[in-house]
């Protein structure tokens, strides 16, 4: 095995709605000392909070959902002002988190996948049952935009199952993690 212990590992984690990316990076986070999860999409998530107490509804980090159809509205909003904006946070975002042993993005979609290659970062596909875990995703989270269409599962370097319970899980994250060299919490 490469001894990767000063290395930094960055690790995109890639599957449709529903499949646990958000769970496994949460995991990853909880295992690894030192970990953090960064998301691509976290501007619009901020502007789709910040919108929410302005209607004084309650909020989606609250609620656990999204609001697929806001977010995609967002997102394509600023697309045409800035094509790059979405890019460009994220870059400066991973730039900060150079001191971290491991970096999970849980949103990955084929339309960064240009900037997570240039910033290093590798596939995990996520093998879950797709269907069964979101019953709550909006019509746009369940999209054929092209942006938001999934890498496709031959991309990926690592495959990590989630068709189990989530012990099942823990258990696919440690071995993954232990593959890369990276000290996992008991």
């Amino acid at each position: 095995m490469v001894d990767m212990s000063n290395a930094i590992v960055r690790l995109a984690l890639v599957a449709p709605t529903g499949s646990g990316k958000t769970t496994t990076a949460w995991l990853m986070q909880k295992m690894t000392p030192g970990a953090v999860v960064v998301s691509v999409a976290q501007p619009l998530h901020d502007v789709e909070e910040f919108l929410y107490r302005l209607l004084a509804r309650p909020s989606p980090s609250v609620t656990g959902t999204q609001d697929g159809v806001l977010l995609q509205s967002i997102r394509d909003l600023l697309f045409m002002r800035e094509p790059q904006f979405l890019s460009r946070i994220f870059k400066e975002t991973v730039d900060r988190c150079s001191g971290f042993p491991l970096v999970v993005n849980d949103d990955c979609r084929l339309g960064s996948k240009p900037t997570l290659d240039t910033l290093g970062f590798t596939y995990v596909w996520i093998e879950g049952d797709h269907g069964r875990r979101r019953m709550d995703a909006t019509p746009a989270e369940v999209t054929d935009h092209a942006h938001d269409a999934v890498i496709p599962r031959s991309m990926c370097r690592y495959v990590i199952s989630n068709r189990g319970g989530v012990g099942d899980l823990v258990t696919e994250i440690r071995h993954l993690l232990k593959e890369l060299g990276l000290d996992v919490a008991k």
